[in-house]
């Protein structure tokens, strides 16, 4: 069932969440053919394809790693609207650093008294979220100032700043995405985008989101589901 509702006007900002911190499944590959007959029937591999459980499982757990990369987007948009870095590529490269599970598994452990950490290199995992990452961060940012006209434009009667920021740099993700990505599906980046609004914020900043960039959708000239 889509996240998508009709129901977009009269839809007000919901109050800024306590939880102004930033730290699942995408839904842009498709499964096509007929890979499982119905029960009784005999399948028939005439014109269908079929996969190993291991297959399946791997599409699976990469179509979670967009998921994480879109939440780790999130949190360096609000990071950096709340303090703008002078050197974008010296803050995204500590931003990642950060981020490691490495980094994070040593602060939990045994104190290290001031000494430098000996990280291992980025594991293909945490490489594959970066790469997903890093191009969706500099293409938000490079059309922030368009996309909060967009939300200015939607968002009747509400200034920008009083929008939370979350909620704020969600929006300017997904219209980014919606915009400009022609191989993500607009449906995906709402979907991700109410997901993410209601992980990192509030249940009523997810409808907020949805009531938002249904209206984007609406003004756009290509397929809400499909992709060039």
């Amino acid at each position: 069932m889509s996240c998508v509702s009709n129901r977009v006007d009269g839809v007000r900002p919901p109050r800024r969440s306590k939880r102004q911190h930033c730290n699942g499944p995408d839904h842009s590959e498709r499964f096509e053919g007929n890979a499982i007959a119905a029960p009784g029937r005999a399948h028939s591999t005439r014109g269908t394809f079929s996969f190993h459980i291991s297959v399946f499982y791997g599409i699976v757990k990469g179509m979670g790693k967009r998921r994480e990369a879109r939440e780790r987007v999130v949190q360096f948009l609000f990071q950096y609207d709340l303090n703008p870095p002078a050197d974008l590529e010296a803050a995204l490269n500590q931003f990642w650093e950060t981020q490691r599970p490495a980094v994070i598994a040593e602060e939990k452990g045994a104190a290290t008294w001031g000494q430098p950490l000996d990280l291992p290199p980025p594991s293909a995992e945490e490489a594959a979220v970066r790469l997903f990452a890093d191009p969706l961060i500099r293409g938000a940012l490079e059309h922030r100032d368009e996309s909060d006209e967009i939300i200015r434009k939607h968002a009747k009667n509400w200034e920008l700043h009083r929008i939370a920021a979350v909620d704020r740099n969600i929006l300017r993700l997904a219209i980014y995405e919606m915009l400009y990505r022609d191989d993500i599906p607009p449906i995906v980046s709402i979907n991700e985008a109410v997901d993410v609004a209601k992980k990192f914020s509030t249940q009523d900043s997810g409808k907020f989101v949805n009531g938002i960039l249904d209206k984007v959708k609406g003004e756009l000239m290509r397929p809400a589901r499909g992709v060039k």
